[in-house]
């Protein structure tokens, strides 16, 4: 099992106004989650109407399928016109960081009536 993850970089040429590239980004989102079953957010740029930076997460199986996943997120993006990919950075965490990780944790006791909106995590 991994954790893939990937950053782009991106200018949007056609936007005048925070409204339009909130229209736009949403609009990106929204396909992204529907074709491809990822999940993602601006995770940067958020101020300025014309750059953004969208964070796209997603578990794989396999290396192979984490690449064929970023090629279809770039294709997915480049679809876009009003949208320039400026730059990507790509991550991929594999099943032995995630173990590691896991294995030094240990597991809460699960409480069925604790309230997690308080949780402050």
């Amino acid at each position: 099992m991994f954790v893939s993850l990937s950053f782009w970089q991106m200018y949007f040429s056609n936007c005048h106004s925070l409204k339009d590239k909130r229209r736009l980004v949403n609009s990106l989102t929204d396909r992204l989650k529907r074709k491809l079953s990822v999940s993602c957010r601006v995770v940067g740029g958020s101020r300025n109407r014309r750059e953004g930076v969208l964070g796209v997460t997603s578990i794989v199986l396999s290396k192979e399928e984490a690449e064929k996943l970023v090629q279809e997120v770039e294709k997915e993006i480049l679809l876009t016109p009003e949208v320039v990919l400026v730059g990507v950075k790509k991550c991929l965490l594999g099943s032995e960081v995630i173990e590691d990780e896991l294995e030094d944790r240990a597991f809460e006791p699960y409480d069925k009536g604790r309230d997690w909106s308080d949780d402050g995590k």
